[in-house]
Parts: C-alpha cells; sequence; structure tokens
C-alpha cells in the first residue's frame, strides 16, 4: 500500500502500531474530528515522513478527492448509528483507488441477547451477522474476516475484516 486513511485516528495509536510499517507506505493521512486527539497525534507523529495531512471532520461527513490504497477503520463505527455506519462504509469506498481495501476492526458482541448499548459512552457493540449486513448494505464484500488474538477475555471479542466493493 501506498498511501492509507486512518478513520477516526485517535492519537495515532494505529498509525503508529501498523500503518507506518507497511511496506511501500509512502503517505498515511490521518481523520479525528477531537482537536485534543488531533493535536497529540500530531505532536507524537508530525516527524514521521510518511505521515501527511491531519483532517478534523467526523468520519461521517468527511469528503474527499484523494483517494488510498487503504482505509483503515477502527472502534469508529460503534459511535455509529446504523444509517450513519452505512453512509460512512459508502464513502470509505468512495475514497479507495481501484484495487483498494477497506479493513474494519471493531469490538463484537455475538452473545443471543443481540446488541448492547453502553450507556457510559453512547456505543454499540453489535454481532458479527449485524455488521456483515451494514457491509452488505454498504455495498461491501468480506474478503477476509479474522478475529484477534492474544485479547482478554474479559473484554468483548475483535474483529477485524478486509473489505472490497461487491462490484470488483
Amino acid at each position: 500500500f501506498a498511501t492509507a486513511l486512518d478513520c477516526g485516528a485517535g492519537i495515532g495509536r494505529a498509525t503508529r502500531a501498523v500503518l507506518l510499517h507497511l511496506p511501500g507506505l509512502r503517505r498515511v493521512d490521518l481523520l479525528e474530528p477531537a482537536p485534543q486527539l488531533r493535536r497529540k497525534a500530531r505532536e507524537d507523529l508530525g516527524r514521521e515522513k510518511q505521515v501527511g495531512r491531519f483532517f478534523p471532520q467526523p468520519v461521517q461527513d468527511f469528503t474527499t478527492a484523494q483517494r488510498y490504497d487503504l482505509v483503515w477503520i477502527q472502534w469508529v463505527l460503534m459511535y455509529l448509528t446504523d444509517d450513519h455506519a452505512v453512509k460512512t462504509l459508502r464513502n470509505a469506498a468512495s475514497w479507495l483507488r481501484e484495487g483498494g481495501c477497506l479493513v474494519l476492526k471493531e469490538n463484537i458482541d455475538n452473545r443471543p441477547k443481540g446488541d448492547g448499548l453502553d450507556e457510559k459512552d453512547s456505543s454499540v457493540t453489535r454481532s458479527s451477522k449485524h455488521f456483515e449486513t451494514l457491509f452488505a448494505k454498504a455495498g461491501l464484500v468480506v474478503r477476509k474476516k479474522q478475529r484477534q488474538q492474544k485479547w482478554s477475555v474479559k473484554l468483548f471479542q475483535m474483529t477485524m475484516w478486509w473489505l472490497g466493493p461487491a462490484d470488483t
């Protein structure tokens, strides 16, 4: 991947731990609406030659003419309604270059009681099936799915999906 966009980048943990280590990466842009998190990411990552622009918009409102080889979305959809999640996924797919991919990493809850709302932080934990229904509504197909290894049993399961447009 030559170019990447880290959506909901926070302080840049995924950029630092994963994206900057991708072979051939020339530039990663960060999208983070919270000023204090964006400021910390700029302080921590600003000297990295592959770090490009810092965008201040929420992911569901972001637009760009730039096309990326990889769009990374981690722990973002949990804060969006289903409708906003589908809109965001559609938009993210439009930011991809031909042959590019979208990687989504989220907590999941596959317990029979269904999806869960956390009243403290207003996040929603969805089941794998629920996420995959949202992907289909957004015109995306799952190319690969992997459960996070070495993850505490006390926490929700973490799953990563490699997604692509259904029409490719």
